[in-house]
């Protein structure tokens, strides 16, 4: 189908019609495109280079083109969805990991105080059977030298 378009100085479609106009060019467009011409004219390239109208990639040339853009759109937002997820995924697992470590550590610790509470409790008692003993052999010392009568 022909359409007549004129182009701003940037070389975009300003006016489209049906009908020749002072200043307007021929150009051949499909059934979607002449629709396209007529919704969003601003935003359509005339590149002199290849002597054709570029339409804008977020405007889809079939129904079948709409629809998927439709949905490219939710896909996109579910995979940047997903790939977020799986960030934080990741992110909960080394701190995970990190905290397993820390409490590993932290047993390790706890164990070897608890071993060292062991060998001073250990000590202490030693001390205390020493010393029963060495109150036990002075008040023999003592009694054997006269004292307590």
């Amino acid at each position: 189908m022909q359409k007549y378009i004129t182009l701003d100085n940037n070389n975009y479609v300003q006016s489209v019609s049906d009908t020749a106009q002072e200043g307007s060019m021929a150009v051949e467009v499909n059934g979607y495109q002449a629709q396209l011409l007529g919704f969003i004219t601003n935003k359509i390239f005339w590149d002199k280079n290849a002597n054709a109208l570029k339409f804008p990639a977020d405007y889809p040339a079939t129904d079948e083109k709409k629809i998927e853009m439709k949905y490219k759109g939710s896909l996109d937002d579910i995979k940047e969805h997903n790939a977020e997820l799986s960030n934080q995924l990741n992110d909960l697992q080394n701190r995970f990991k990190e905290s397993e470590n820390s409490n590993a550590t932290l047993k390790q610790q706890l164990e070897a105080a608890q071993t060292d509470a062991q060998t001073k409790d250990q000590q202490i008692n030693d001390l205390n059977t020493r010393i029963g003993q060495l109150m036990v052999s002075m008040a023999g010392k003592s009694t054997a030298q006269g004292g307590n009568k």
